[in-house]
């Protein structure tokens, strides 16, 4: 999967995720709206990040709890979902990528754990 097509699977995966906030915080759009203009996205603003970054070594780290997986009351049962573990896996071909977690979780091989 090329770059582009990552960065759109990407932005797809926050749209989904934003609502998935929605329904499991029951709290409504504006909430997340408001919030969202003062943290927004890096995904809306990919091509101007790449274009400042032309040249630069770029390396991206993921928080694993409530990002690559979601946030749930035994840290045992918190995986990531099939589609994320494989998006992960396309971010570390392109970019040197760490995850970080306070906890052991299963390993891909081209990303690297803190």
């Amino acid at each position: 999967m090329g770059l582009p097509k990552l960065v759109a699977k990407l932005s797809d995966m926050n749209s989904t995720s934003r609502f998935k906030f929605e329904e499991e915080k029951n709290t409504d759009w504006w909430s997340y709206d408001s919030w969202l203009k003062k943290h927004p996205s890096a995904l809306d603003r990919f091509p101007t990040i790449m274009s400042k970054a032309e040249g630069k070594k770029i390396a991206v780290f993921l928080d694993y709890d409530g990002t690559l997986s979601p946030i749930v009351s035994d840290p045992d049962i918190a995986h990531m979902t099939d589609e994320m573990r494989s998006v992960v896996h396309e971010v570390g071909c392109c970019f040197p990528t760490s995850i970080i977690s306070g906890r052991s979780r299963d390993k891909l091989d081209n990303i690297y754990y803190a």
